[in-house]
């Protein structure tokens, strides 16, 4: 059951011939819930951000470029060395470890000094984190510097093997060179995706990194004939307290449905079957207003793309309808004598801290834009959001903007009295037993 592919949307809007791969399968049963969760809503709803999800275009590598990089020094083997390395410098240093004939050399726990140096690398490595989608709020990753690694022209293979249950990622920072025209290509192989970055030509006064996921199947780093570089290669670990690291965004949880998710909809099917209480509907409210498949864009795609395979596997259908959420409240508005109320603004009227609330589902359709007839289905669904003890639905919207408006219900020699009202509109996907 892997996500759909972001440019095959349009596979679901036939939901009857729709048919997903079924890898990773398991028949419903009653499953434990992942740890820190008591109920099958708590579990989905946490991982529906697509935080935890990888868009088909989010890459297995990529890179990342410094504004600058301060004058540093490397404390290498005891000794101290300027940044960039000379030639000299690194063969030297080759030769002090043994290495006549080496074309690659790799020195442990190398030190940097220059706290700007550090913070610089800190800020690189962050955003080619961030590029990855390896990060999950400020603090999901730690990072730790591993070695150094000098790199002759020619072609390396690079390990991506995990050193431990934590090891997420590795970030390459390539130093500074010596020269203002280098060569340094590295690509990465995961199943079916091939993915690769050229680093800019001139790193004479910037730093570049490169993050890579572990367990990548193939990955080679390019060095140009007659260049040289020097690169520290950070290891970064989950952050995360015990049991919450199954549940980061490592290369095994991005790619491929999310074994949360996926518990989550074996375990409800197993539930309606042998609970007549479980809720045979739940409600995912998105970020734009599509009608069918093919409009969804962005996060909302990528939920999608996760979401649909595992519906169809468990037998569960989707929809699309749009929820119409009022709130409105009567005031009088005061006006000079006789002088009746023709227009008003309404920066000057104010919602009630109590106002009256309407909820009107408009319409429901499959995910091919079709009308589909099922009042009793957004019946319940208003029921639903109207009665959410969690409060859930109701923060999502009222935390959409709204439109303002305004309707004269009376009006008097002195006051006016008005209707006023706030309208926000949301897209809800359905998933339905």
């Amino acid at each position: 059951m892997d996500p759909l592919k972001l440019d095959n949307l349009t596979a679901v809007e036939d939901w009857g011939t729709f048919t997903p791969d079924m890898k990773g399968y398991i028949p419903p049963q009653e499953l434990e819930l992942w740890d820190a969760f008591e109920t099958i809503e708590e579990q989905l709803r946490e991982h529906i951000d697509t935080s935890y999800m990888r868009d088909n275009d989010a890459p297995i590598i990529a890179s990342s470029l410094s504004k600058g990089f301060p004058v540093a020094k490397l404390i290498i083997e005891n000794e101290t060395f300027a940044v960039p390395l000379s030639r000299r410098e690194t063969a030297s240093l080759a030769h002090d470890l043994g290495n006549n004939s080496w074309n690659r050399m790799a020195i442990n726990k190398p030190q940097i000094v220059n706290d700007d140096a550090v913070k610089t690398i800190e800020s690189v490595e962050w955003d080619v984190l961030r590029k990855l989608r390896a990060t999950h709020g400020n603090n999901s990753l730690t990072s730790r510097l591993e070695r150094l690694e000098v790199f002759k022209a020619g072609s390396h293979q690079i390990s991506t093997a995990a050193e431990s249950d934590s090891h997420q990622a590795t970030v390459f920072v390539f130093l500074p060179t010596l020269t203002d025209s280098v060569s340094i290509h590295m690509r990465a192989t995961y199943e079916s995706c091939v993915s690769d970055v050229d680093l800019p030509t001139n790193l004479s006064g910037s730093a570049c990194a490169v993050a890579i996921y572990t367990g990548i199947e193939h990955a080679v780093l390019d060095i140009g004939a007659g260049d040289e570089v020097t690169c520290l290669i950070y290891h970064q670990s989950a952050g995360f307290d015990e049991g919450d690291e199954l549940i980061t965004p490592c290369l095994a949880n991005l790619s491929g449905a999310l074994p949360p998710l996926r518990d989550v909809f074996c375990l409800w099917r197993h539930e309606l079957i042998h609970n007549q209480d479980e809720p045979t509907v739940r409600l995912f409210f998105l970020e734009c207003h599509p009608e069918r498949a093919r409009d969804f864009v962005g996060d909302d795609a990528t939920l999608l793309c996760h979401l649909a395979p595992l519906a169809k596997a468990y037998g569960f259908k989707m929809y699309i309808s749009q929820l119409i959420y009022t709130e409105s409240t009567t005031q009088e508005v005061y006006h000079e004598y006789e002088d009746y109320l023709e227009e008003c603004e309404t920066s000057k009227l104010q919602m009630s801290s109590r106002p009256r609330k309407t909820y009107e589902w408009v319409g429901l359709r499959d995910l091919g834009g079709q009308e589909v007839k099922q009042p009793d289905l957004l019946r319940l669904a208003k029921t639903m959001v109207k009665n959410e003890k969690g409060y859930y639905y109701v923060n999502f919207l009222e935390d959409l903007d709204h439109e303002s408006d305004w309707e004269g219900v009376d009006d008097t020699k002195y006051y006016a009295t008005v209707e006023y009202t706030h309208v926000r509109t949301a897209t809800v996907l359905f998933v339905v037993a």
